[in-house]
């Protein structure tokens, strides 16, 4: 008997953010010292070459998320990307989560991953063995998220891994580079089988990450049984380069209510049965 095929549905969300922020000087004490993140934990992948990651999981967590950071990819001390910050707030909203480092032996690109090797198999080879570990440990579905350079790296593992994950999330996605192809125009897009959701900001100014490229990549989806956009506006802006991290790029201010957002998408009995709506974020 042929199987029947799950129903597909593409939804773009706009959430506005009202929240009324203190004007308050932010200060960033930067760690130094500290050469690596306490409890790192390190896996080997290929030979020669490890990859280190940070993982923690709640009491009664339904699902786990393993987090790319953009731009170079590294786990720093004092690092305040949005994956970075993202993390603790998953815990407290009850999934566990993991934060995923660039491999040993990288350093093309500032000291860590080159947009490229995001594609790579080789780099597919080094999340493999990271998942490995976390579904071995913590007996949990895994979604991946990534952020910025770091939504080719959760991309390209849909792509070509979607049996080995439960979903895949996408924020400030590279859509529009000087170099290598849009995450919504790369030829397997369409194999993604997993519930996708591809967050912007419609402020975000960061020239790679244009917010409607959260809407192409949802539509250009067409394997995914629910692929879903979600437009935000709200938080501060007030970092000096369009791409930083206190901008609208990283959801500076409303980074609580973007992984609530996400949560709920990740939790939700069957992900993508909610019809195009405009919601606000409280």
């Amino acid at each position: 008997m042929q199987r029947c095929r799950q129903r597909r549905q593409s939804t773009i969300k706009l959430l506005v953010g009202n929240r009324i922020l203190a004007a308050a000087k932010i200060f960033t004490v930067l760690l130094l010292a500290t050469p690596a993140l306490a409890g790192m934990q390190s896996v080997g992948t290929r030979p020669g070459i490890s990859v280190n990651f940070l993982a923690e999981v709640p009491t009664a967590a339904r699902a786990m998320v393993l987090l790319f950071e953009g731009a170079q990819g590294m786990l720093l001390p004092g690092s305040k990307g949005f994956a970075h910050k993202a993390y603790p707030i998953f815990l407290r909203q009850g999934l566990g989560a993991a934060l995923i480092d660039a491999p040993t032996g990288r350093d093309g690109f500032r000291g860590g991953l080159d947009p490229s090797f995001r594609e790579s198999a080789a780099h597919m080879s080094d999340i493999d063995a990271v998942i490995r570990v976390l579904k071995r440990r913590y007996r949990l579905p895994i979604w991946i998220l990534g952020t910025s350079n770091g939504t080719r790296s959760a991309a390209a593992y849909a792509m070509h891994r979607s049996k080995a994950i439960a979903g895949v999330v996408l924020t400030s996605s590279s859509v529009d580079l000087p170099f290598g192809q849009p995450i919504h125009k790369l030829p397997r897009i369409t194999a993604i089988s997993v519930p996708l959701l591809a967050i912007a900001h419609v402020g975000d100014q960061c020239v790679g990450t244009p917010p409607e490229g959260a809407v192409e990549i949802a539509r250009a989806a067409t394997g995914s049984p629910a692929a879903e956009a979600l437009l935000f506006t709200g938080g501060l802006n007030s970092g000096p380069a369009p791409c930083g991290i206190e901008t609208h790029h990283a959801f500076y201010g409303i980074e609580e209510e973007v992984v609530s957002a996400v949560v709920s998408f990740i939790t939700r009995p069957t992900p993508g049965e909610a019809q195009l709506s405009t919601a606000q974020s409280k």
